[in-house]
This record gives C-alpha cells, structure tokens and sequence, in this order.
C-alpha cells in the first residue's frame, strides 16, 4: 500500500506497507538441510557456548579442512 499525504506544514510524506512471512526452523531441520547439502559433522551451539543471542550451527565440507 502506498499513498501521499499533505502534511501539516504543507510538505508531502509518503507512507509505505511492506509484509513479508517468515518461520524458525528447527535445529534438526537445519541439521538434516546442511547434511543434505552435502555438508559434515553439523554441530549445533548454543548461547551459553558462543554469546551469540540465536543458535550457531557450524558444519564441516567433505574432504576438506584438518582430519
């Protein structure tokens, strides 16, 4: 929805709606996304380990990195 309107000192202003739908996924969701992708020992961390207000999932790639 957009529309202008006339303010009180003469200037326009206009007004904008913007929505957007989004939903969590779960930690075995994710874990089952990032395994699928092709992606090693997914790990999940939470707030207590990292400081971090959401989840971290660290994950590994295939053939790659220190054994």
């Amino acid at each position: 929805m957009t529309g202008a309107s006339k303010g009180t000192e003469g200037e326009y202003w206009d007004v904008r709606v913007r929505r957007t739908t989004y939903w969590a996924l779960t930690q075995r969701q994710l874990t089952g996304f990032a395994t699928a992708a092709g992606f090693t020992k997914p790990t999940g961390h939470t707030l207590e380990e990292t400081g971090f207000f959401q989840p971290v999932l660290t994950v590994g790639i295939s053939g790659k990195g220190p054994p």
